[in-house]
């Protein structure tokens, strides 16, 4: 999560304004060419999420989804041999079109956006 995290952030913070369902976070930053949007949703059902931006962007967004149903669920790690991982980042694709993008938030997830201005 860190490193999802410190990975993808921008020099300028952006307001957040508006209503987010029950249980989800959102930060954003900015650079002069990207926006950065980091999303938790830390409740047990989906969530929908309504990204609306002050000027275009391109139509497509990459990122990245870190998510478990199992709150127990850890990586293993070992002195012998690689680690076992059940917990990974999993690349995500959004569309923007308008300006605006919605994205879908999986259950107990962690997601981390790029968006080209």
């Amino acid at each position: 999560v860190q490193q999802m995290f410190g990975a993808h952030l921008g020099k300028e913070v952006l307001d957040c304004e508006g209503e987010l369902p029950a249980d989800v976070y959102i930060s954003a930053t900015a650079d002069q060419e990207k926006y950065y949007i980091k999303l938790v949703n830390a409740g047990n059902k989906e969530a929908s999420v309504r990204l609306q931006f002050d000027g275009k962007t391109e139509n497509k967004a990459w990122g990245l989804c870190m998510h478990s149903d199992d709150l127990e669920c850890v990586n293993e790690l070992s002195f012998f041999g690689s680690p076992i991982y059940h917990v990974k980042p999993e690349s995500r694709e959004i569309s923007c079109e308008d300006g605006a993008a919605d994205c879908t938030l999986l259950p107990y997830s962690i997601s981390v956006y790029e968006i080209k201005k």
